[in-house]
């Protein structure tokens, strides 16, 4: 995945997500998924289930109800094509991954699955979407969060974090499959000099669990977003696996983050991993 790619996710939806830093609420914007998620040129694949509503891109062409599917959870049953395009964020329960063990198809692999993980809080919210192929691993090629959408403040977070010394956040990391992970950060204030840190956890499904420790790294607004770009990232249980991650500090206050670590430096299947949580 191009490191470009990635840390442009966090500028996602800018201009229709942020609002007048003297307007601190944010309504949670509608996702199409007929369209690509943010500068993801793979867009949306394959389709889920909410609420007996099947929402997904495409036509009853483009994704069949096929049974059979060794699905993530072991789901073998049909999933019918879309009937809804679009859903609004705002509608969806704060604080709870949305998602849960709901899957769909996709064509072009017989054995392909798809994922869909939606994560909304007060001021951000994170939408993935993958599709896996049994055989051969990721098939769309590109990253796992799709879409991060946020109010953007950063001369109010940089107020609000000098005038605390510091926060700390907790969260989750969220993955294609199982339960999500833990996902905690600290931000520190040194005079004018913002520093963040912190830590993840997650299970890979026959696998194990993994420890991992975001580095210490300094924040700076970029594009009118606070946060980090390439944070290096090291895996506990696996001397040799690192990566990056990006993050952005969300609110009017600083009162959440959310970003998502990538750039792994072995493939285990993995694109990028979510990570958002609240103050």
């Amino acid at each position: 995945m191009k490191i470009s790619k990635t840390t442009a996710l966090l500028l996602a939806a800018l201009a229709s997500s942020v609002a007048m830093a003297d307007d601190p609420t944010w309504t949670a914007p509608t996702v199409d998924f007929s369209e690509a998620g943010a500068t993801d040129d793979y867009g949306y694949t394959g389709s889920f289930v909410l609420d007996n509503i099947v929402y997904g891109p495409g036509s009853e062409a483009e994704h069949p109800a096929t049974a059979g599917n060794n699905n993530y959870d072991g789901d073998t049953s049909a999933i019918t094509a879309p009937t809804e395009t679009t859903l609004d964020l705002e509608s969806l329960p704060k604080y709870t991954v949305i998602g849960g063990n709901t899957r769909g198809t996709y064509n072009s692999d017989s054995t392909a699955v798809t994922a869909y993980r939606i994560y909304v809080q007060d001021y951000s919210a994170i939408v993935a979407n993958n599709t896996r192929s049994t055989t051969t691993g990721f098939v769309d090629g590109d990253s796992y969060t799709k879409a991060i959408y946020g109010l953007s403040d950063p001369a109010g977070s940089i107020a609000a974090i000098q005038a605390a010394g510091s926060y700390t956040y907790n969260g989750v990391l969220i993955t294609p499959s199982g339960d999500p992970g833990d996902f905690n950060y600290t931000i520190t204030a040194a005079g004018s000099t913002l520093t963040g840190s912190g830590t993840a956890s997650f299970t890979y499904a026959g696998v194990g669990t993994f420890n991992l420790t975001l580095a210490s790294a300094t924040l700076s607004t970029t594009d009118g977003l606070l946060g980090v770009t390439n944070g290096n990232v090291t895996v506990a249980e696996l001397s040799g696996l690192t990566a990056k991650y990006d993050l952005g500090v969300y609110g009017d206050a600083a009162q959440e983050v959310a970003g998502n670590i990538h750039t792994w430096s072995v493939n285990y299947g993995l694109t990028d991993l979510p990570i958002i949580g609240k103050r």
